[in-house]
């Protein structure tokens, strides 16, 4: 977790990340894209709105990395920007809990957090899949850079404003939000077999002609993130996120030539309710 305090900084972030957080109320949490100058996103970050300070959730191997680079942006300005290295966890929880919640309304649920080490437990992939099925994106590090903001649902998570004025990339974003067509999007499959995707791999369309003739599938998008459940024998079942094509077929095919169902597309909207 990196905090960011001072009175200046709902102004600052603003300015930087492609939603629009000035009217954000105490308590809140907002899924935003940090996009570099073709509009491409560089960096996720889940900010969490306090009375005094906002927080920004990243992974402990990018506190550092995105520290310093918030603090090339904060020049004349009134903030400060530190880790928050005594944060040890961050839980599913709920507001019976003894931590203060923060309300994830996008992917139903509180995000807790606790300066108590001892309790930690892996959520990882509970996680995963819950961010899967709420169709909330995931960016790898290999994909930064690939996707514009639309391409990965933020729009329909209030992660994307039109109208706040400019940010980094903004240009594009409206062109593409105004004139353009959207066509890749954000999905969540289904996959069973013995060697789940990983992040990073592409996912091939075989009912289509490939670009070297017929009978050859076609690239049909990569895979941005997986939940595994806990193998019982070979065969794993996996939720898996990718950016595919728009329209393009309702069963692909991994690297390996194992299908994945697309369960739900941004585009459509629809998806079926998560096991428990």
């Amino acid at each position: 977790m990196i905090g960011v305090t001072g009175s200046e900084r709902v102004a600052f972030l603003n300015a930087l990340i492609t939603a629009d957080i000035r009217d954000l109320p105490t308590g809140s949490v907002r899924l935003v894209a940090w996009c570099d100058a073709k509009g491409r996103v560089e960096r996720l970050l889940r900010l969490l709105i306090g009375d005094r300070e906002i927080a920004i959730l990243c992974g402990h191997d990018e506190v550092e990395a995105l520290t310093g680079r918030l603090n090339l942006f904060s020049l004349r300005r009134d903030v400060k920007i530190t880790p928050a290295k005594t944060w040890h966890v961050i839980t599913d929880t709920g507001p019976e809990s003894g931590e203060t919640p923060f309300a994830d309304v996008v992917a139903g649920r509180f995000i807790g957090l606790t300066e108590r080490p001892e309790a930690w437990r892996d959520v990882q992939a509970a996680w995963n899949a819950a961010e899967i099925s709420a169709m909330v994106p995931v960016l790898p590090d290999a994909l930064r850079g690939e996707f514009l903001p639309q391409m990965l649902n933020l729009e329909a998570l209030d992660g994307l404003s039109y109208k706040k004025g400019c940010y980094p990339g903004q240009e594009i974003i409206a062109r593409l939000h105004f004139r353009g067509e959207l066509k890749r999007e954000l999905a969540w499959l289904e996959y069973a077999g013995r060697r789940p995707p990983a992040p990073g791999d592409p996912l091939t369309d075989p009912s289509a002609d490939s670009a070297e003739g017929a009978g050859g599938a076609s690239r049909a998008g990569v895979v941005t993130a997986i939940a595994v459940s806990e193998p019982e024998d070979a065969e794993q079942k996996a939720w898996v996120q990718a950016v595919i094509p728009v329209g393009v077929a309702e069963t692909l095919e991994d690297a390996h030539g194992q299908p994945l169902r697309v369960l739900c597309r941004q585009s459509k909207g629809e998806s079926i309710s998560p096991p428990d």
